[in-house]
């Protein structure tokens, strides 16, 4: 991405190289220094790069930089520090679902373990695809007897809300493949992974929380977003989280035998420290050092300073990032 002669904002593919060998930092760096070098691109003309939180980037950014920037010292470096927003939202919403620690039983037999589970066996051979192929409902949800099971995989963004939303929709067709199936010799068929009434309603609550990260990776396609509104994202995010841990909250104190609500309200803590992380809050103190002594790179104020749709409050910080700091110190604990 660069500015132009006009000031417009342009976006170019220099090239599609081919890396040869492991895709090492070292490795990636050297491809990308031969294509600037083609282009003469200069150290002096890159301002930020702009990547995914793969260690290997890291590794890739400092090799370019000691070749382009000798005299930058590395703690003048910060590594990648303009985040791809996608990845990061991906990020927090797998914090989500799984929390810092998994449990192995909740993961095997809960609701999302059997779901994988169920489509996986599904749609493990063709016999039991076509099987489920011709299962119809008709009438008023005929609209969904052609769709086929999404699985959910750990490379895909959003996949897990595309797997649930998808189930959802044919749950009738599931639950009758569920009941008619009979399974082949010497297989133990779906008996350990059947979805019952508690199952889908644990389902349905939990589409309804990754719906926002799903919106959130839609709002930051395209050539519509720009770095200012990274936070604005990340602010709705957390307010979400927090709703959806509260909402938790309320149905476990309704139905405290079922451990399903507390490990979820459990999840909910670390998606919102996996956006606070991104935040960088620990090192951020608006109101006595804003924004110099922090180590977000200065992308992201230039960002919020030049949008002409946020303004200055009278001392000197935004007004933006004031509300925000109120809002991330708003997450309620449930003991």
């Amino acid at each position: 991405m660069w500015i132009d002669t006009t000031g417009m904002r342009r976006v170019t593919a220099l090239g599609m190289r081919r890396i040869y060998g492991e895709h090492t930092g070292e490795n990636l760096g050297s491809v990308v220094l031969e294509l600037l070098e083609e282009y003469d691109i200069s150290g002096d003309q890159i301002g930020y790069f702009m990547l995914d939180n793969a260690s290997a980037n890291d590794t890739a950014v400092e090799f370019i930089l000691k070749d382009l920037c000798p005299w930058m010292k590395s703690n003048n470096v910060v590594i990648a520090g303009c985040v791809a927003w996608a990845m990061s939202s991906t990020s927090v919403a797998r914090r989500s679902l799984w929390g810092e620690t998994v449990e192995e039983l909740w993961k095997k037999f809960g609701c999302l373990g059997r779901l994988h589970n169920l489509v996986r066996y599904i749609r493990l051979t063709p016999q039991r695809r076509e099987e489920f192929a011709t299962i119809i409902i008709g009438g008023d949800l005929s609209q969904f007897d052609g769709l086929e099971l999404i699985q959910n995989n750990s490379t895909r963004w959003n996949s897990w809300f595309y797997s649930i939303t998808r189930a959802l929709n044919v749950r009738e067709r599931l639950e009758l493949f569920s009941a008619r199936h009979v399974p082949g010799k010497g297989s133990v068929g779906i008996a350990n992974f059947k979805l019952d009434g508690q199952h889908w309603f644990e389902l349905e609550k939990i589409e309804l929380a990754l719906k926002d990260f799903y919106a959130a990776t839609l709002l930051s396609e395209g050539k519509k977003t720009s770095l200012a509104d990274w936070f604005s994202t990340l602010d709705c995010l957390l307010r979400e989280i927090s709703e959806t841990k509260d909402h938790y909250h309320d149905i476990h104190t309704e139905d405290d035998n079922n451990f399903t609500w507390k490990y979820l309200q459990g999840c909910a803590d670390a998606a919102w420290l996996k956006c606070v992380e991104y935040y960088n809050n620990q090192q951020l103190n608006w109101q006595n050092r804003f924004p110099e002594d922090t180590d977000l790179p200065p992308a992201y104020y230039a960002a919020q300073i030049l949008d002409p749709y946020r303004k200055w409050d009278g001392s000197g910080k935004s007004g933006f990032f004031m509300a925000t700091k109120r809002r991330r110190g708003g997450l309620k604990t449930h003991n």
